[in-house]
C-alpha cells in the first residue's frame, strides 16, 4: 500500500490560569543592592522591603534552595519561587530591579477552550488539505485514512511561558493511488 503521510495543524485557544517566576538572589559582589550583606536573610528582608514598596504579596514566595545549588550557585544566595493568577501582580513584581536579583524562569499554566473534537476535526481537516495537494503534484488520487497520530498533551502543567500561539498537531497517514 502506498501512503503519504502529512501534519495537521489547528491553533489552540489557550487561557492563562496561573503564573510562576523562579527568581536567583545571589551575592556575586562584596555589596548587595549598595549594601553590604552577610547572609540569605538580609538580601530577602531587602528584596522584600522593595517588593512591599510596590504591593507585592511577600507571603508567596516559596524557597527553594536545592534548585539553587542543581544550577551550579556557588556564591550564598537562594532561589525564590513566586506563584500568582494575575498578568499584572507578575508584570509588577518583574519590574522590581535590585543588584544580584533576576528572574531566570517565568512559567504558565494554561487550559485549552476549544473541545477536543473539534481540535481533532480541525487537525484532521488541515491534514487532508495537504494531502489532497502533495497527492495532485504527485499525480495520485488520495484513499482514505491509515492512521492518525495525536501526543498533544492538553492537560495543565507548568511550561515556559510564551507570547506566541500554540498549535494542536496531529500526523495522518493517507492511502494514494
Amino acid at each position: 500500500m502506498k501512503t503519504i503521510t502529512v501534519k495537521g495543524n489547528t491553533k489552540i485557544s489557550k487561557v492563562i490560569t496561573a503564573y510562576r517566576v523562579k527568581i536567583i538572589m545571589t551575592k556575586e559582589q562584596s555589596d548587595f543592592a549598595g549594601q553590604e550583606v552577610e547572609t540569605v536573610d538580609e538580601m530577602k528582608s531587602m528584596y522584600y522591603h522593595a517588593l512591599l514598596e510596590h504591593g507585592i504579596d511577600v507571603n508567596k514566595f516559596e524557597e527553594n534552595e536545592f534548585e539553587y545549588l542543581s544550577q551550579n550557585n556557588y556564591d550564598l544566595g537562594t532561589m525564590l519561587i513566586y506563584t500568582c493568577n494575575s498578568f499584572s501582580e507578575i508584570q509588577d513584581l518583574l519590574t522590581v530591579k535590585l543588584p544580584s536579583i533576576y528572574s531566570t524562569t517565568l512559567e504558565v499554566k494554561w487550559v485549552n477552550q476549544t473541545p477536543y473534537e473539534d481540535l481533532i476535526s480541525a487537525a484532521i481537516a488541515d491534514a487532508r488539505k495537504r494531502a489532497e495537494l502533495i497527492a495532485k503534484n504527485i499525480g495520485k488520487k488520495m484513499g482514505a485514512i491509515v492512521s492518525v497520530n495525536d501526543e498533544n498533551n492538553l492537560h495543565p502543567y507548568w511550561s515556559y511561558y510564551s507570547p506566541y500561539d500554540e498549535f494542536f498537531t496531529v500526523d495522518v497517514v493517507f492511502e494514494i493511488s
